[in-house]
């Protein structure tokens, strides 16, 4: 079948082989598309589907008799895989006990019926499913009850979105990657199970409203990229990662803010922090940045680009020679502010500015540091004699 080309297949013998017409050899182009309307059974199993080295687009609209297991001959398809076969008891399964690595190129359709990746309870296999295209899940029930072997959900691919807008997705035994060079944006919220996680190697945007739920962990590794333009008042990251497994940022991961209205973030240690929010982001604790602070430029010329400030509400209200204007230690020469701590290598780019207390706890002789402006900077320098 050509690209471009379609062959509907709604053929059907009692043979538990493969239909005739599989009988040969067969080559699907790229954008070809096979729909299977019917396939063969013997009145107790249905045939797996033939062993085919790429499809194009694979539709299964046959509702089958019995549950349909591939067992783990389909490795590629080249396009989008869709399962709209209406079917709410027999499944198709792409595997029960064989090691089966699926890679799709295209997007994972899930319209209706019953799709499980694998069925299986023999210990030491591999599961593995790259998906490169979207996930799209408008029906039907996604699963891996495979409890013995839990399935790799790689999602490898860029400028990409995970949606669920209906049906259910069992993801107790899924563990989430969003892998190294690849870019999803969630349009509905991606749950992970107990025990479970999602990891994050390339860049994952949870957008305003969606996030990562269920009771699972998250971690964004070295390289990865987690974004959020949540605008919850307790901190961003707060109403995009809910899971309650905790969430750990990796040396060498980066948070960045990109909402179009104030942001917030509450207390917590970054390897990387970047700000790209015109509006800017108020903290509602202290931060810790380990690595690199990049702010975008100031919302306003009152507030930085990060704004770790409470309240100026009577801070250096005496003026120069009144009082005890001198007094550092007197309440009104005190910032009402939380603090950012800058780690030991921490570095500023960026034009903003971050306003309130900045504080460094290691300073090295000879060793010049950012304190809330790439072009704010302390040298300190021993001086002999």
């Amino acid at each position: 079948i050509e690209n471009g080309g379609t062959y509907i297949h709604n053929y059907r013998i009692s043979n538990a082989s493969a239909p005739p017409v599989f009988g040969g050899t067969e080559s699907f182009g790229v954008s070809s598309t096979v729909e299977i309307r019917n396939w063969d059974d013997n009145g107790i199993a249905v045939a797996s589907l033939p062993t085919v080295a790429n499809w194009g687009n694979l539709v299964i609209k046959y509702s089958p008799a019995f549950a349909w297991n591939f067992g783990g001959v389909l490795t590629t398809v080249n396009g989008n895989f869709t399962i709209d076969n209406l079917s709410t008891i027999n499944e198709v399964r792409f595997s029960a006990n064989v090691a089966t690595t699926l890679t799709i190129k295209g997007d994972l359709n899930i319209v209706s019926g019953l799709l499980n990746f694998s069925s299986g309870s023999t210990a030491s296999r591999i599961m593995i499913l790259n998906l490169e295209g979207n996930y799209n899940q408008t029906g039907g029930t996604f699963t891996h009850s495979n409890s013995n072997n839990l399935l790799a959900f790689n999602m490898n691919g860029s400028g990409k979105t995970f949606t669920q807008t209906a049906g259910a997705l069992t993801n107790t035994n899924i563990n989430w990657t969003v892998s190294n060079g690849a870019y999803l944006s969630l349009s509905s919220d991606l749950p992970v199970a107990t025990s479970r996680t999602v990891t994050v190697t390339g860049t994952l945007d949870c957008g305003s409203t969606n996030k990562i739920s269920g009771v699972g962990s998250v971690t964004v590794s070295s390289g990865g990229v987690l974004k959020t333009s949540n605008l919850n008042t307790s901190g961003a990251l707060n109403g995009s990662v809910t899971a309650t497994g905790g969430l750990t940022l990796s040396t060498g991961s980066t948070v960045e803010l990109n909402g179009t209205a104030p942001q917030f973030l509450g207390a917590r240690t970054f390897s990387n922090l970047k700000i790209n929010n015109a509006s800017g982001v108020v903290a509602k604790g202290d931060l810790t940045v380990n690595g690199i602070l990049d702010l975008s430029a100031n919302p306003n010329a009152t507030n930085g680009a990060l704004e770790m400030v409470i309240d100026y509400t009577g801070y250096a209200q005496n003026p120069y020679g009144v009082g005890d204007y001198t007094n550092s230690t007197a309440s009104f020469n005190n910032l009402n502010s939380y603090v950012l701590t800058m780690g030991p290598s921490a570095t500023t780019v960026g034009i903003g500015d971050v306003t309130g207390k900045i504080r460094r706890t290691s300073l090295v002789d000879n060793t010049t540091y950012s304190f809330g402006n790439a072009h704010t900077e302390l040298r300190l320098n021993s001086v002999s004699g």
